[in-house]
C-alpha cells in the first residue's frame, strides 16, 4: 500500500481494495468461533475473493501482502464476523526472525455480538500462539486444515 494511503480512510470512503505491494505479510487466522468461517480477500478491483472454509476453532497460516484487506464471513449464514475486533483486517509489513524465517502474527476471528471472556480469548489463542513460539512442523497439526 502506498505510504500516503490510510487503510481506515479508504474503508470509510468506500474504496476498500487491495493495493499492489511486494512487501509480504505473515498471519495466522484463528477462528475463535464455533462456526465454519470463510476468509474473503478484497482484490485489486474491490471485489470479494472467497477462500476455502476454516472449521470451527481452527487456524490457518496465510502469506499475504501489505495493503491486502481481509474480511471474514460465517460460511453457512454469511453473517459478518470480526477480525481483531474490526470488520476488516489490513496486514502489517511482515517481519523475519534472526535466521530469516517469517514471524506470523495471530489474528483472531470472533462473532460481533459475543464478547469473549478472558478465558475464551486465551483458549482461542493458545493453539495459534504456538506459531509465535517457532514451532515449524505445522503440516502435521490437525487444526490447521484447509
Amino acid at each position: 500500500m502506498p505510504e500516503n494511503v490510510n487503510p481506515d480512510a479508504a474503508v470509510a470512503l468506500g474504496r476498500l481494495r487491495s493495493y499492489h505491494s511486494l512487501q509480504r505479510s505473515f498471519v495466522t487466522f484463528c477462528n475463535c468461533t464455533g462456526r465454519s468461517v470463510r476468509p474473503v480477500w478484497i482484490n485489486y478491483r474491490g471485489e470479494p475473493e472467497p477462500y476455502a472454509k476454516m472449521a470451527a476453532q481452527s487456524g490457518r497460516r496465510m502469506n499475504t501482502f501489505l495493503g491486502h484487506p481481509w474480511m471474514f464471513r460465517d460460511a453457512v449464514s454469511d453473517d459478518r464476523l470480526l477480525v481483531n475486533g474490526h470488520e476488516v483486517f489490513v496486514p502489517p509489513p511482515g517481519q523475519f526472525n534472526e535466521i530469516g524465517q517469517p514471524r506470523y502474527i495471530v489474528v483472531n476471528i470472533t462473532i460481533p455480538e459475543a464478547r469473549p471472556t478472558r478465558m475464551e480469548e486465551s483458549t482461542c489463542a493458545l493453539p495459534c500462539a504456538q506459531h509465535e513460539r517457532g514451532i515449524s512442523n505445522i503440516h502435521n497439526w490437525p487444526w490447521l486444515g484447509g
